[in-house]
């Protein structure tokens, strides 16, 4: 609006100052839109410089005057777009860039106001020669692909348009651009269901297996991002799209059973000597069923996971190698490692080597050798999850896969921080956070914020904890990550108890009660640990402070959730061995308050024969703490309990832990 009033000379400047003709300005109408007065400004322009300007709010917010005179097909002469945008520049409605042959409109809005003004089949003529102009010149530079594909989309080009978007939806995938993916693969669903839009029907010819492809980019892109169920609403549909449908939750069990025994039979059978060759399209089933396994194994769906990677194996397990049969073996790696076969796990680890060195395809084997790193790190055999996660990661990082690298780096600070090693676990997820906020993936930003917190607290920096764990409890509740939604609530529960909060770790673990009792008997995905160790401690720290009347009706209904919460910790257990000292630890302290006290100190010695077989120090450490601090005072055992707890919690430098055991143990301070 004052850029009109200048152009009217109702406003000028003066020596500096603005002077106002105050009768002009009376008979002045002010525009009562966005469009309107854009268009008071526009109506002072030349009618060539109009159509000039016209046609560079087509070729977009920024534009130079090659592409400019490519759109204007030589209707005006080079040296006409010159003087017609250098007089458009000094009107003030486009900007010369610091480039210096590149032009950009002042605002955004100002260019969409300019485009409306063209008639809408004069545009697509206009979008046409554009993505053809910029093909020719540009075709193979990948930076481009995007400006192609949307030309030809505006085009409504109902041959190039799909093309190009797909080309552009594919690199911005693999560059890490996912909410520019999410967007191209979504325009191309769009044009296939119900056409171009802007009055015309003309939809799209799209077989099952294109569009199986456009939803599969779609999930991925949502994947990376961290919108876990649109993400798996996209794969399941490129699934059934693939003939390959995700049975319902009614249906899996049986579907299940068949992929078990499907498996067992060629686990028992000789391989055949010649084998066949995967098709196409169970490789692409594959690649889906893939990563619907880590959607379903993160959103505690434990069949629907199992189902995901029998599925998978069997569907290219018997035939000729093939890049997708790697991270296909290593789901079944992590199947073993779950029951404790190792031997089996090794070997198959070993086949997925073999399939590399055959084939030299280091993106399919740095997605296996991630999990088989998640495999080895629920069993605690941290040489072979470090060696194989820090493989992974140099291969992601190599060929640009940020997400899946992202996901590596969560699982190194994992292994960190159970080991005992704080400092590196704290400067890993510091890392994962800076670079999942870089690239808007709000998973890892989720799962990094969490393990800043669980370092935090175990280091006695209460409030860091407490501010990190609810930035985590706040993105897992936006992108409905489960799992870190129940994690971080239960490291809330302990500061409040830590805090002298009462209250407010009674009404958290009034939450967290109901968040177990909805949770399978039996964990799939491996970091559902923090929660269950936090809720489980918190309850039955709660009982123990509150002290009911034993039999009383307060004291039946601790016992209760003390049940709960032992039995979840118990059936993680059975799944992870992680989980074995912090599950015995919960134990003992749960027969201690039901008054059985031998069983509770030869629970807490078996915790600490657990945590130092699997050389994990904070755990081992707990244990030692809790039998100085449930030992008759005096006692010479206590005395040295709570000194082998002091010396674990200062090695790994857990603060609050070593402040506890010498309080226990009647020690003077380090």
């Amino acid at each position: 609006v004052l850029g009109a009033l200048v152009d009217d000379g109702i406003v000028r400047v003066e020596a500096g100052v603005a002077v106002c003709d105050g009768a002009a300005l009376a008979a002045f109408a002010v525009p009562d839109s966005i469009q309107g007065a854009v268009i008071s400004r526009i109506d002072r322009l030349s009618a060539r410089q109009q159509m000039t300007l016209k046609k560079a709010s087509v070729v977009g917010r920024n534009f130079t005057l090659e592409a400019l005179a490519s759109a204007d097909a030589g209707d005006v002469s080079a040296g006409a777009l010159q003087d017609d945008i250098e007089a458009i520049v000094q009107r003030g409605l486009v900007a010369r860039r610091e480039s210096g042959g590149e032009f950009s409109f002042s605002h955004a809005l100002v260019r969409d106001a300019v485009y409306g003004l063209l008639p809408f089949e004069r545009r697509r003529e206009l979008h046409a020669a554009l993505g053809a102009w910029y093909e020719r010149r540009a075709g193979d530079d990948p930076a481009m692909l995007g400006r192609i594909a949307n030309h030809y989309a505006e085009a409504h080009d109902p041959v190039r348009a799909p093309r190009a978007l797909e080309k552009a939806g594919q690199r911005a995938l693999r560059s890490g651009a996912n909410r520019e993916a999410q967007a191209l693969f979504r325009r191309l669903l769009e044009i296939a269901e119900s056409g171009f839009g802007d009055g015309d029907p003309t939809r799209v010819a799209a077989s099952r297996d294109d569009l199986a492809r456009w939803q599969q980019g779609l999930g991925l892109a949502g994947y990376d991002l961290g919108d876990l169920a649109d993400s798996c609403r996209s794969l399941e549909a490129a699934a059934a799209l693939l003939g390959a449908a995700v049975p319902s939750q009614r249906a899996v069990h049986a579907r299940l059973a068949f992929e078990m025994m499907r498996a067992l039979f060629h686990g028992l059978s000789p391989r055949p000597k010649v084998l066949r060759n995967a098709t196409p399209r169970d490789r692409q089933i594959a690649r889906v069923l893939l990563v619907l396994s880590r959607i379903y194994h993160l959103s505690q769906k434990r069949n629907l996971t199992l189902y995901a990677m029998m599925s998978r194996f069997n569907r290219i397990d018997r035939c000729e190698p093939v890049p997708e049969q790697m991270p296909a073996i290593a789901g079944v790696m992590y199947l073993v490692m779950m029951i404790g076969r190792n031997g089996v796990a090794d070997r198959l680890a070993a086949r997925i080597a073999l399939i590399h060195r055959r084939l030299q395809q280091p993106l399919e084997y740095a997605d296996a050798s991630y999990i088989a790193a998640l495999a080895y790190l629920i069993q605690g055999r941290w040489e072979d999850c470090e060696r194989t996660a820090a493989e992974a990661e140099q291969i992601f990082a190599r060929l640009g896969e940020r997400q899946s690298r992202l996901s590596v780096i969560a699982v190194l600070a994992n292994a960190a921080e159970l080991r005992g090693d704080l400092p590196r676990s704290w400067e890993l997820s510091s890392s994962l956070l800076a670079l999942a906020e870089d690239s808007g993936d709000q998973l890892n930003t989720c799962w990094a914020a969490g393990g800043l917190a669980t370092v935090a607290i175990r280091q006695g920096r209460i409030e860091v904890a407490k501010e990190w764990a609810e930035t985590a409890v706040t993105i897992a509740r936006s992108i409905g990550e489960s799992v870190s939604y129940l994690s971080n609530r239960g490291l809330l529960a302990m500061i409040a108890l830590e805090t002298g909060d009462v209250e407010g770790a009674r009404a958290l673990v009034d939450e967290g009660v109901a968040l177990l009792d909805e949770l399978p008997r039996f964990a799939t995905a491996h970091h559902v640990l923090y929660g269950l160790e936090t809720f489980s401690e918190a309850i039955l720290l709660l009982w123990e402070r509150e002290a009911p009347e034993p039999g009383s009706l307060a004291w039946k209904e601790h016992a209760s959730r003390a049940a709960l919460g032992i039995s979840r910790m118990k059936g993680y257990a059975q799944s992870f061995a992680i989980g074995s000292p912090a599950a015995a630890n919960r134990q003992a302290l749960g027969h201690w308050l039901h008054g059985r006290r031998a069983k509770a100190i030869a629970a807490w010695k078996h915790a600490i024969g657990e945590a130092e077989r699997l050389r994990i120090p904070y755990e081992c450490g707990k244990a030692h703490l809790e039998l100085a601090r449930h030992l008759p005072l005096g006692a010479a055992e206590r005395r040295s309990q709570a000194e082998a707890g002091a010396a674990l919690f200062e090695r790994i430098g857990a603060s609050r832990g070593l402040s506890r055991c010498l309080a226990a143990g009647q020690l003077a301070p380090a």
